[in-house]
C-alpha cells in the first residue's frame, strides 16, 4: 500500500514537472511494461552532520563503497520513458562509514556507519541524445539502519549492533544519469545526492544524547538487464 501510495504521489509530481519540457522524439526503444534487474556499485562521500552537548562534532566525515540490487519496470508519463525502481544496498565492510580519526577528543573513538539502504526511485529520460548515451533524471526516497557510536578507547570498542547506538532514517535522493543501450541490457553512470529529513537522535557512550543529519554524495556504475 505504501509503495502504490509513493508511486501516485510520483506520478503527479512527474507530470507537472514533465509538462514544462518540450523536447520531442523518443529517446530510446524499451518497450513500456518491460521489467528489469538491477546490479551496481557506487561511491558515497559526504557528513553525519553530528554533535552532541550542542556543540561538539564527531565522527562527521563518512565515505565507502556500497553494491546495489534491486527490480523495476518501465512506464511511461506524457511520453517519457520513467522507470520505477526499488533498490537494497546491504551492509558491507567498506560500506558508508567513518572512523575514530574524526573524533575531536582522542581518548574517544567516534563512528558512524550507514547500512541496509533501501530505496524507492523513479528515473526520467529525457528526449534527447548526447551521442550514444541518453540523460536522465532521479528521484527517489530510502529507508537507513544508521549506527552512531562513541566510545573511550579503553574499552571494548563500539558495538554498531546495539540497540542503544542505531537508529532508523529516511532520506530523499535526487541525481542524474547518463545512459547507453545495450540491446537487453542498459549501463548507466549515475550521480545521486542523499539527505536525510530530520535530526536523529542516538546515546554516546557516556549516556550523553547526540544528534545527526547525514547527508552524502553518491557516484556509481548501474547495469540493468531487461525481461
Amino acid at each position: 500500500m505504501l509503495l502504490k501510495k509513493l508511486k501516485s504521489i510520483y506520478k503527479l509530481l512527474l507530470i507537472s514537472f514533465l509538462a514544462t519540457f518540450t523536447v520531442a522524439s523518443s529517446a530510446n526503444s524499451i518497450e513500456v511494461g518491460k521489467k528489469f534487474i538491477i546490479g551496481g556499485i557506487q561511491y558515497s562521500n559526504g557528513s553525519a552532520q553530528s554533535y552532541y552537548n550542542s556543540l561538539y562534532s564527531h565522527g562527521n566525515l563518512i565515505s565507502g563503497y556500497n553494491a546495489t540490487i534491486g527490480v523495476g519496470h518501465v512506464d511511461q508519463i506524457n511520453g517519457y520513458r520513467v522507470d520505477w525502481s526499488f533498490t537494497y544496498s546491504p551492509h558491507s565492510p567498506n560500506g558508508l562509514q567513518s572512523n575514530s580519526t574524526n573524533c575531536p577528543n582522542t581518548s574517544w573513538e567516534c563512528n558512524t556507519s550507514i547500512d541496509n539502504v533501501f530505496e524507492f526511485g523513479s528515473k526520467i529520460y529525457l528526449n534527447t541524445r548526447v551521442k550514444d548515451f541518453v540523460p536522465a533524471l532521479y528521484l527517489g526516497l530510502s529507508s537507513a539502519s544508521i549506527g552512531k557510536n562513541t566510545c573511550l578507547n579503553p574499552a571494548n570498542g563500539c558495538d554498531t549492533g546495539s540497540a542503544a547506538n542505531r537508529v532508523k532514517g529516511q532520506a530523499y535522493n535526487i541525481g542524474a544519469s547518463m545512459t547507453k543501450m545495450l540491446n537487453d541490457y542498459e549501463l548507466s553512470f549515475d550521480y545521486k545526492w542523499t539527505s536525510f529529513d530530520n535530526e536523529m537522535q542516538f546515546t554516546a557512550d557516556s549516556g550523553t544524547p547526540g544528534f545527526m543529519k547525514p547527508e552524502y554524495h553518491t557516484a556509481g556504475i548501474t547495469l540493468k538487464k531487461f525481461y
